[in-house]
């Protein structure tokens, strides 16, 4: 089981110092500090009398006296010392960097808090992990059965199925036949059947003539040197072949009537 580190994720309540332990922390002092019976606070060894005390903050820091027997102010974790050298003022760990917040950062006073970006989470019990939502897994997605959910940090997108193509933004089925021997349609011409409502299609017919159009160019001039729809002579008296523009006004369209229902 993989222990979680208390003191980095800022999940303890010790006054100055913590010492992750396997399963658990310690707390700790500075020198000149004792541990005081719950475990968490710190107390000066020699504090100051109140004829010596400097003005120390009482409840954000504390008066020691020091090595060299001079009263010194000193603040809590999470605080640190004013330019008077009395005064203890919130430390913005999120400013500063000194944090373990693996994405985003909130200061809070005398610590901080970690959050995640959207489409992230975090465990309760370890704060500055974030975690991938898996929109796809989880089925946060919104894409259609004609299309594949495919997840990417952060996010997700929508491909188009095998079987499908583009139009207009949307994945729409079709199946190819080969031409049937009683229609003029050339030999090695590749019949595209859209399984759409006639309006919708005849509304979106252009774009798709116009998006077919480019890939059967593009396919074309890679394929032109094994299939023989794929190309054109250059002259008629040389046997030199080029691959062909296709012109979206060229493509035939044919609606078919839906089959009878039983």
């Amino acid at each position: 089981m993989l222990d979680v580190d208390e003191c980095n994720t800022n999940l303890n309540n010790c006054s100055q110092l913590c010492k992750n332990t396997d399963g658990s922390f310690n707390c700790a002092c500075l020198d000149g500090f004792d541990l005081s019976a719950d475990g968490e606070n710190c107390e000066p060894s020699s504090p100051c009398s109140s004829a010596v005390n400097p003005g120390c903050d009482p409840v954000l820091g504390w008066c020691f006296v020091d090595d060299t027997g001079t009263a010194t102010c000193s603040c809590r974790k999470g605080y640190k010392l004013g330019t008077d050298g009395v005064t203890c003022h919130d430390e913005d760990e999120c400013l500063t960097g000194n944090h373990h917040c693996e994405q985003l950062c909130n200061n809070t006073a005398g610590g901080y808090n970690c959050y995640c970006m959207d489409a992230y989470y975090t465990l309760v019990n370890y704060g500055v992990k974030c975690i991938e939502i898996d929109e796809c897994s989880e089925g946060y997605d919104d894409c259609t059965e004609h299309e594949t959910c495919v997840n990417e940090p952060g996010s997700y997108h929508c491909e188009c199925r095998e079987h499908t193509v583009e139009v207009n933004g949307v994945c729409l089925p079709y199946t190819t036949t080969s031409p049937d021997t009683e229609s003029i349609i050339e030999i090695n011409t590749v019949v595209i059947e859209i399984a759409s409502v006639v309006s919708k299609v005849l509304d979106q017919l252009p774009t798709f003539k116009s998006a077919f159009a480019t890939e059967a160019t593009d396919f074309c001039s890679q394929q032109a040197d094994r299939i023989p729809a794929c190309t054109v002579p250059l002259c008629s008296s040389k046997k030199t072949f080029t691959s062909p523009k296709v012109i979206p006004n060229s493509l035939p369209t044919k609606p078919t009537p839906p089959s009878p229902s039983s």
